[in-house]
Order: C-alpha cells, then sequence, then structure tokens
C-alpha cells in the first residue's frame, strides 16, 4: 500500500505545487490529489509517471520491502539537492503537517 505521506513531502522536496507535479507527471490534478488524500486508488502506470517526475527534480521515493523501510530522499547532485533552500513557504509547511 502507497503512503500518502511520502507522496506529499517528496513534492514539497522537489519545490512543486500539486498543479506543477501533475503537469510534470503527465497526470491529472485530480489524480495528484487523490493520491495525496489517500482518497484514490489509482493506475500504476500513473503512480510510476508521478514517480519519475519527482526522481527528475531528484527527489526518489523508495517504497521499501522485506528489507528496506519507505521513504523520501534527495538525490545527490539533483536539482532538490543543489537547491536545498525551501524557504518558509506556509503552503509547502502545510502539507508537510497534513
Amino acid at each position: 500500500m502507497f503512503d500518502q505521506r511520502l507522496l506529499v513531502a517528496a513534492r514539497v522536496l522537489a519545490g512543486w505545487s500539486q498543479q506543477e507535479l501533475a503537469t510534470a507527471a503527465g497526470v491529472g490534478l485530480n489524480t495528484v490529489l487523490g493520491l495525496e488524500t489517500g482518497n484514490r486508488d489509482t493506475r500504476t502506470s500513473s503512480l510510476q509517471r508521478i514517480l519519475n517526475a519527482l526522481l527528475t527534480r531528484g527527489v526518489e521515493v523508495t517504497l521499501g520491502s522485506e528489507r528496506w523501510a519507505y521513504g523520501v530522499q534527495i538525490v545527490r547532485g539533483g536539482l532538490a539537492d543543489r537547491s536545498r533552500d525551501l524557504g518558509t513557504d506556509e503552503t509547502a509547511i502545510s502539507d508537510l503537517q497534513a
């Protein structure tokens, strides 16, 4: 099962709004909204497009396995690593608190 908090955290680290992530991934805004709230199941292909879009920004979501825990990490040298200043954007802060 996919934990929606991972997607919110990854999106915020990438510096994207929900609309920007949807556009970058080539999916509808409702897909991103639904995944982030846990109110929507989506096709595996849509989720993969979202994860790939995040990876282009240098943010990787690890879904875990029997051996590894799930989480979000910044890929060294990626865009998110080079722009570490998330600032105090209230939207980003409220997204992480949700």
